[in-house]
């Protein structure tokens, strides 16, 4: 366990033991902590062999109203081929991620960050009418 503790230590440059006070730092590995739970792994097993089995109904798509712009960015994020591709460009093996279920600690961690980048962005749209606002002499 020792010589675990010291390789974690190195990686991410916190104690094993404290990794419930995990602090990111720069330039080293991210701790995410999963459930680990029989039941998730069993449920992610089925969803998944529902997923494969099942038939889906071509999809109507309503018009997207957004600009070229943010669509383009959109289908970027979401275009499977480039995550691929990426992947195998990162030398990454999909199926060795860790990709169980989150805790729900790892959840309320990543939706306050979301929280923090929305009130962030609506602090510089209201600071960008109010530029606006003076330009045109409201």
């Amino acid at each position: 366990m020792a010589a675990f503790e010291k390789y974690f230590y190195t990686k991410t440059g916190n104690k094993w033991e404290n990794r419930q006070n995990f602090v990111n730092k720069p330039n080293k590995y991210l701790y995410v902590e999963l459930e680990n739970d029989e039941d998730v792994a069993q449920a992610q097993a089925a969803a998944q062999g529902a997923i494969v089995k099942a038939t889906v109904p071509k999809a109507v798509y309503t018009p997207s109203k957004l600009d070229a712009a943010t669509q383009s960015l959109v289908s970027l994020l979401f275009d499977e081929d480039m995550f691929r591709s990426a992947m195998v460009h990162m030398n990454l093996d999909a199926r060795k991620l860790p990709l169980g279920a989150l805790s729900k600690r790892q959840l309320d961690k990543g939706d306050a960050a979301l929280e923090a980048l929305e009130a962030a962005i609506k602090v510089n749209m209201l600071s960008l009418q109010a530029r606006r606002c003076l330009l045109l002499i409201c």
